[in-house]
């Protein structure tokens, strides 16, 4: 449990950028620290990577770079995360961190965290209206969904809500959603027409996925890992739970830009079977979860002209034969 004067301190906030569960979980904590600065950051950016420290800062469901965390945890900064891949940084903060086990909790997610940690908490011990249980009403219902959603619980019943909620959380730009008192009844409306507009990005979804996947660039390793590759990090997720049993390792990926000069390319793993993606990952600088996981890589674009395809085969091929980083 984070200490609530700690909550009540925090001026900066750290979420998780490009991501549905980061932008629900930056609504929970602008509803409660209307005045603390909310920063959006991707894992493997050099905005991510030069994060400098300063005091009342809170991480939710990102941690912070594995070479720096140790600067956060001496400016006592709070943090909230579920990642597996972070769990020893979580677990390093002590009391100031609360790290979400997708084992033992399963469908747990930043959005989850926030509500259940922070939002609820500070609601009620602020004396303003909120749920009388820690799942009741509108927050409750939406930090259930993005949890659902991000730990992929497709046997729940809320299932096809959590996908719609999903695609709207990605199709609108994170900051819109950071509007005054979002849970409130008054705000019923606003939500509906927000859901709706998610129902047609579904659709328009399923058939991305289809022509991503038969337009994926397909090959087996030496090991036997089955592996589709395709552009749009986006659609990994859905794309794995396309193809099912076809494919042991299922990647989108996507160029985000230049860095000081180096082209920055992120790739975002699914795996059904036993890859471990988390390792994977992790071998490369990124993390995640053991079935959900990515990482980026940076090269000269005037040197290099592999393509996202060869790039991958390559450092998959050396991740199973032990030479990662080599």
């Amino acid at each position: 449990m984070l200490p609530l004067e700690k909550l009540k301190a925090v001026k900066i906030i750290i979420s998780h950028a490009n991501c549905a569960d980061g932008t629900a979980a930056a609504m929970f904590l602008h509803d409660v620290l209307p005045d603390a600065k909310i920063q959006f950051l991707q894992y493997g950016t050099e905005a991510y990577q030069n994060l400098q420290a300063e005091p009342c800062m809170l991480f939710c469901d990102i941690s912070p770079h594995p070479d720096t965390y140790h600067q956060f945890i001496n400016a006592g900064a709070l943090i909230l995360d579920h990642h597996k891949g972070s769990q020893g940084i979580v677990e390093a903060f002590g009391e100031l961190g609360v790290f979400g086990d997708e084992v033992k909790d399963p469908g747990v997610c930043g959005a989850f965290l926030a509500y259940r940690e922070a939002w609820f908490k500070l609601k009620r011990t602020n004396g303003l209206p909120g749920p009388s249980g820690v799942e009741a009403g509108i927050g409750g219902k939406i930090a259930r969904l993005a949890g659902i959603r991000d730990t992929w619980q497709r046997q729940d019943s809320m299932w096809d809500e959590a996908c719609v909620l999903a695609e709207a959380m990605r199709f609108y730009p994170a900051e819109s959603w950071l509007i005054d008192d979002p849970f409130a009844p008054k705000n019923q409306t606003w939500w509906e027409e927000r859901m709706t507009v998610g129902r047609v990005l579904i659709k328009r979804n399923d058939a991305a996925v289809k022509k991503a996947v038969e337009g994926g660039y397909r090959f087996t390793t030496t090991r036997g890992t089955r592996c589709v590759i395709f552009s749009g990090i986006r659609l990994s997720s859905d794309a794995a739970e396309f193809l099912g049993s076809d494919a042991d390792l299922v990647v989108g990926f996507d160029y985000v830009g230049i860095e000081q000069g180096q082209a920055v390319l992120v790739f975002s793993t699914r795996s059904h079977i036993n890859f471990n993606c988390m390792e994977f990952c992790k071998a490369h600088g990124g993390g995640g979860h053991t079935k959900a996981a990515g990482f980026s890589v940076r090269f000269d674009p005037k040197t290099h002209d592999l393509s996202p395809y060869a790039v991958f085969e390559i450092l998959l091929g050396k991740y199973e034969s032990g030479t990662a980083g080599c």
